[in-house]
């Protein structure tokens, strides 16, 4: 004689909290649990907690072997930021930082990088390639342009204002650049995003 039995199925939710999605999980009451992982792109996963805010939220770390609840559960994923670190290409007549130096950052927070300085120019800041080139790491005073956002070290280099721009203050409180003195030494001149912590926001008419 068949005999009905009653299953009560709950549903195990994973909010992967801006990690690689998971799929829900479809349980009953004591069944064994084998919990996903997922990934996040800067950070390291540190498991499943049962508020959005881990232990910082009084939050308890879910490792339980089989399901033990008697309702649906939602889980959220616990993040820790990796630390990288910003290497230094120095070329010689720079003093204040040492070819090969390190600094160490965390990911998505802002940083601060020693300022050099060079007999042949003013210090406008760190940049992901040489001369100028690339994008605006730091600026003129080494503060961060905006939170670390690499998920890996980082080369960057110094770049030295020679002459080839000169710098006027709009009455907005910002800087225009325009022809300096020895913008003919120059091949390929850069217009930094800052100067002397200040917005570069307009090129002058003939510059």
């Amino acid at each position: 004689e068949w005999v009905s039995v009653d299953v009560m199925v709950y549903s195990v939710t994973f909010d992967v909290r801006q990690g690689v999605a998971t799929a829900q999980l479809f349980v009953a009451a004591d069944d064994l649990l084998t919990l996903p992982t997922t990934t996040r792109s800067g950070y390291t996963f540190d498991g499943w907690y049962t508020t959005p805010s881990a232990a910082a939220g009084n939050g308890k770390l879910f490792n339980d072997e089989a399901f033990g609840a008697k309702d649906n559960l939602v889980l959220y994923a616990n993040w820790i930021a990796n630390k990288y670190e910003i290497v230094f290409d120095i070329e010689e007549g720079i003093t204040g930082v040492v070819h090969g130096d390190k600094t160490e950052v965390t990911f998505n927070q802002k940083f601060t990088l020693p300022v050099p300085s060079s007999e042949e120019g003013t210090f406008l800041g760190w940049f992901s390639g040489p001369c100028g080139s690339g994008y605006q790491v730091a600026d003129a005073a080494g503060a961060s342009v905006k939170n670390y956002n690499v998920a890996g070290n980082t080369l960057v280099y110094p770049f030295f204002e020679i002459g080839t721009l000169e710098y006027v203050m709009q009455p907005d409180g910002t800087y225009a650049v325009k022809q300096g003195p020895n913008i003919k030494k120059t091949y390929d001149v850069i217009i930094p995003e800052t100067y002397e912590g200040i917005q570069v926001t307009a090129v002058l008419e003939n510059a």
